[in-house]
């Protein structure tokens, strides 16, 4: 079986950020994955369902990243500092 230890210095802010997007991984991997295969297919669906314009779509999108990223306890200020 393979190992690997990763070793931050967690008082230095390059690698308290690095640390940080590490131990989230999971996290930002869960999101994808619902961003990519089910968000794309419900927003697909109430597209097609209604005739909403662009604005609208874009607002929806928006509106079900943040429902995904909320849902896997993810916040991205945390992780792209």
């Amino acid at each position: 079986m393979s190992k690997a230890i990763l070793e931050y210095n967690l008082s230095n802010s390059e690698d308290l950020a690095s640390y940080t997007r590490a131990v989230n991984a999971d996290k930002m991997a869960a999101a994808l994955f619902e961003i990519q295969y089910n968000m794309l297919k419900k927003i697909r669906y109430i597209i097609e369902s209604k005739e909403i314009d662009s604005h609208d779509a874009l607002d929806l999108v928006a509106d079900e990243m943040e429902n995904i990223l909320n849902e896997c306890y993810l916040n991205v200020e945390e992780i792209t500092q």
